[in-house]
């Protein structure tokens, strides 16, 4: 039997600095030079924290990111059944991908890449299909850029993202408050109990840069130029304090935005106090609950249908 020790990969150019933890292709530290001071934009823990934590920070997320309702669906006339966290929904394939220790495959250290591999069993988690999911990750300039390809043996559904919970503050104990956000969306998905009803909503909140103005959300945002085949713009974030502008692109066709509202109260890898609002995610992703939405974009993969999808953090100094 094999058994695969667990490794934190370390990438560096002149921008960027990345640190990923094989144990869910969690990205530990993603730090940013700006104005020749490194800035860590998303929020850490201390080792021992990753271990216990439920709430999915920094890694990837998956079979199926955001939530299946009550945790079933129907797919090729057989009934599958999921585990159930999340006001008996499935959420995030309720720790399926972002605990399991991927193999990282040694690259050439010139490339700024890291490759990491898993294979999931068929019935894994209550999902079909085996499925061979290859990460990669690269430092390209000023950007992170994740790869995600995954080949199936039998239809099954699919939505990989990953999450970290960042903060471009210079210090996180400061909540993102002062962050300003701009979305290339003009609707987002009607929830009911956290579950898309099949309606979606107009939306101009978020079509020039605002601030949160004391709001929570867990929102999720639909792609305004899907679909296509090149990655796009879906969100730009500025901090004015930092002087720090992150804008997330995909191919994907919607994104979830999260506020953090449910982040613990305790303290991150350098000593701060951390808590509800102190990282804000940005999740591409296929639609909530698609496996039980025949109208939302086509979310199963299989032998004829390989899944293939990027997602890019792309940082600068405003």
């Amino acid at each position: 039997m094999l058994i695969l020790v667990a490794m934190i990969i370390k990438l560096q150019n002149y921008f960027l600095k990345v640190s990923v933890d094989s144990i869910g292709c969690t990205l530990l530290k993603l730090e940013f030079k700006n104005q020749g001071t490194w800035t860590n934009t998303i929020i850490s823990l201390k080792d021992k924290d990753y271990a216990v934590q439920d709430w999915y920070c920094g890694a990837i997320v998956g079979r199926f990111s955001n939530r299946i309702k009550d945790g079933k669906f129907e797919l090729d006339r057989k009934a599958y059944h999921i585990p159930t966290a999340d006001e008996g929904n499935a959420l995030h394939g309720n720790h399926g991908l972002d605990r399991v220790n991927w193999q990282y495959q040694e690259q050439d250290t010139t490339a700024y890449t890291a490759v990491f591999h898993y294979t999931s069993p068929d019935g894994e988690h209550g999902f079909p299909a085996r499925v061979d999911f290859v990460v990669t990750i690269t430092l390209d300039s000023q950007s992170l850029l994740i790869s995600y390809q995954a080949t199936a043996d039998q239809n099954t559904p699919l939505s990989l993202t990953h999450h970290p919970y960042f903060n471009l503050n210079k210090v996180h104990s400061d909540n993102i408050s002062n962050h300003e956000f701009q979305f290339n969306t003009n609707s987002f998905l009607e929830l009911k109990d956290m579950i898309p009803t099949g309606k979606t909503l107009a939306t101009n909140d978020f079509n020039q840069y605002s601030s949160l103005h004391g709001r929570d959300y867990d929102d999720c945002y639909l792609s305004k130029d899907h679909p296509v085949d090149k990655i796009l713009q879906q969100a730009s974030i500025i901090n004015r304090d930092s002087n720090i502008s992150l804008e997330v692109f995909s191919d994907l066709p919607s994104f979830q935005f999260y506020t953090g509202k449910w982040i613990p109260e305790m303290h991150d890898s350098d000593g701060n106090t951390i808590g509800s609002n102190s990282g804000f995610c940005i999740e591409p992703e296929y639609y909530p609950d698609s496996p039980n939405q025949s109208a939302f974009p086509n979310c199963i993969f299989g032998p004829d249908r390989i899944y293939n999808h990027n997602i890019q953090y792309k940082f600068s100094t405003i």
